[in-house]
């Protein structure tokens, strides 16, 4: 739905937490595209870091699908921020979806995977995702499925088409 292929020069995913989809991004992307995780918790982005490495050094490895591992407070406080991975032309960093360090216009692709319930202002994240994205550039949101019917994303959604 999104299109990633076609993204030529950045793909920007909020609150990608632990980065379950991380494999399938560097994947699909070009090669020259830029990728930018970003979360809130430094915690989460030190196991992307993590696993950005793994990736790097072993691509088969199993352990980028090892969801046991948890990073000391030493490792989190010694993590280098913004952590950028060259050989995967991705950028980890911390993030307020709400309140984004970017400038408007310069993303191709937009994802907040199971962010919208996550943050205070569900329609402010929306908002910034869409004041990033380029004219004609694509955003998803997954929200989940057992919110039942008349949840609030239902008229914030509608609202932002």
């Amino acid at each position: 739905m999104l299109n990633l292929p076609n993204a030529n020069d950045a793909i920007l995913e909020c609150g990608c937490g632990t980065e379950y989809i991380l494999p399938y991004l560097i994947q699909m992307k070009k090669n020259t595209c830029k990728l930018f995780l970003t979360d809130i918790s430094r915690v989460k982005l030190r196991v992307v870091a993590k696993k950005c490495e793994t990736i790097e050094n072993t691509p088969l490895s199993r352990h980028i699908y090892d969801y046991t591992y948890i990073p000391t407070n030493e490792e989190v406080k010694e993590a280098k921020e913004p952590y950028f991975n060259k050989f995967l032309n991705v950028f980890v960093e911390r993030a307020d979806a709400c309140n984004l360090p970017y400038e408007s216009g310069i993303f191709d692709i937009y994802f907040g995977g199971m962010l919208l319930q996550e943050v205070n202002n569900p329609f402010s994240a929306i908002k910034e995702a869409f004041r990033v994205l380029k004219k004609g550039g694509r955003a998803g949101f997954t929200i989940p499925d057992s919110m039942g019917e008349d949840n609030e994303f239902d008229l914030i959604l509608a609202q932002a088409v």
